[in-house]
């Protein structure tokens, strides 16, 4: 069975920028039940959030970004950002993260949260999102189009379709 994401990757990197937005999606749904005032929800979209942004980190420096600087720096051509800059920006993800389940517990283990609470929450899950945001559009207009750029078309697809795999193995799973 062929799955949204099996769909939408046809070889190229820029199609993983869906990835991104079933994440946008999934985090939204957390901030939905936070406003709901259901913690116990929000707490699971959250844990499923991070589980699906920590495999497409690990594509990322596993996979992705070990070639796209060998191969930037054989060519001579210091295009675009560094190796480093994604991974410190994915460090920095997990950090907030981590910040973020922290104050989720704390309201949970509190009992009824207020409304103010929530939004002193929401506030902080703000930082994270801006961060993602232009993590993401990095990625879309450095990172993915130099590797497009860098890759034969045969590498694109073999590494774009394991990913994919990965990440509809991983989605299945969360069902």
């Amino acid at each position: 069975m062929v799955n949204e994401i099996d769909k939408r990757v046809n070889g190229k990197f820029l199609d993983l920028d869906h990835v991104h937005e079933e994440l946008n999606e999934l985090f939204l749904r957390h901030q939905e039940a936070l406003i709901a005032f259901r913690l116990s929800m929000a707490s699971d979209l959250l844990d499923d959030f991070e589980e699906r942004l920590r495999l497409h980190m690990r594509h990322e420096e596993e996979w992705l970004l070990p070639i796209y600087e060998a191969r930037r720096d054989r060519q001579g051509q210091q295009r675009g950002l560094g190796a480093e800059v994604y991974t410190l920006e994915h460090k920095k993800m997990l950090e907030l993260l981590a910040k973020i389940r922290a104050c989720l517990q704390d309201m949970a283990a509190v009992g009824s949260p207020t409304s103010r609470e929530i939004i002193v929450l929401l506030d902080r899950e703000c930082t994270f999102k801006n961060l993602v945001e232009h993590h993401n559009m990095r990625e879309h207009n450095i990172l993915y189009t130099e590797l497009d750029r860098l890759t034969s078309e045969e590498e694109r697809h073999e590494l774009t379709s394991r990913c994919a795999q990965e990440w509809t193995a991983l989605r299945s799973s969360n069902r």
